[in-house]
């Protein structure tokens, strides 16, 4: 007698068209559902196949799904940390989101109701010589598609503001390993505190400066999650107008077939900037628009 049970190469192409609703739904009815549905593979393929477009907004605990096109209706999000009092946005990649509390830190899924606890990284404050007049911190989160693994960075800096010097601490958490480890410090500190990394082809992006004296020019670095290496930004890749905001970037968007890269709040309207991007083979070039949203 013929089998009944598709191969799980079919089911999962079935499986990847579905809303994640139906997902939540099957996935609780076997054990070979569920680790196909919880796979790495299944994700990026869901992914792939997905056109659904959605905005999350923060607003003190509460988080809202907005829907694309339709931007009139805020839907509640029940996220795992919801019991503090104030929650942080690190950031967001292919349909996972990191999310901080006082307390706390997770990778959420929204969509199938997932979650991953980090461990707690406890911040060391430097023996110094010299005095700290004030530390801040930036987190950055993204995808690294070699290893398909989701990382989160954090920096740290304690400056002295006196003599115009910092310490730098980078440490790096990967979920595969379910810890953090300790990489080389940077030469750059953080032109605007509570600003997180935008994810961007690969590597996490922030506008620095080499000293914090205010005499120097402003850098966006980038920090590449495959090779887990930091490096300044090409200048003819840049649009430098006005540096007085994050690095901000908008990917996908309906009616929208450019990537949207934005630097500044005080800029023209719009305007032409050459960017490559791989598309098949690696030598395709597009000319594509800059927006300011």
């Amino acid at each position: 007698m013929a089998s009944d049970v598709l191969p799980s190469e079919i089911l999962t192409e079935i499986f990847s068209r579905l809303h994640p609703q139906s997902l939540l739904r099957f996935r609780s009815t076997s054990k070979s559902l569920k680790s196909i549905i919880d796979s790495h593979n299944f994700t990026n393929l869901h992914l792939k196949n997905s056109h659904n477009f959605n905005l999350i907004l923060r607003h003190n605990t509460n988080l809202y799904q907005l829907h694309f096109p339709n931007l009139t209706t805020p839907l509640p999000l029940h996220h795992p940390l919801s019991y503090t009092k104030r929650i942080t946005l690190f950031g967001s990649c292919n349909g996972l989101i990191c999310i901080s509390s006082n307390t706390e830190t997770a990778f959420w899924n929204p969509n199938i109701r997932k979650h991953q606890i980090i461990p707690n990284l406890p911040v060391s404050i430097p023996q110094s010589e010299t005095k700290i007049h004030y530390a801040f911190f930036t987190y950055g989160f993204g995808f690294d598609p070699l290893s398909s693994d989701y990382k989160l960075i954090r920096i740290s800096w304690f400056v002295d503001l006196q003599n115009s010097t910092f310490d730098s601490y980078v440490r790096l958490f990967t979920s595969k390993t379910n810890s953090w480890k300790v990489l080389p410090s940077i030469d750059y500190v953080l032109c605007y505190a509570l600003t997180m990394g935008v994810f961007v082809e690969n590597s996490l992006h922030w506008i620095t400066v080499k000293n914090p004296d205010g005499l120097h020019p402003r850098l966006i670095v980038a920090f590449n999650l495959t090779l887990e290496l930091f490096n300044e930004v090409n200048h003819k890749k840049l649009v430098w107008y006005d540096l007085k905001s994050q690095v901000s970037y908008v990917e996908g968007i309906p009616n929208f077939d450019e990537a949207m890269i934005c630097v500044g709040s005080l800029v023209p309207p719009s305007f032409p900037v050459d960017n490559s991007r791989k598309k098949g083979n690696h030598s395709s070039k597009s000319k594509r628009r800059t927006r300011i949203l």
